[in-house]
């Protein structure tokens, strides 16, 4: 399943954690500092 999620903060990150681990194919919309460490550690 693909999967969008719209603000990668603290409970984005966390269900998008999850579904990755369930197997979802997932685009993260992110900014700033998120951003940032995302591009950086994934």
């Amino acid at each position: 399943m693909k999967v969008c999620i719209y603000g990668a903060g603290a409970i984005g990150g966390w269900i998008g954690a999850r579904l990755a681990q369930a197997g979802c194919t997932l685009d993260v919309v992110a900014r700033g500092a998120t951003l940032e460490a995302l591009q950086r550690d994934g």
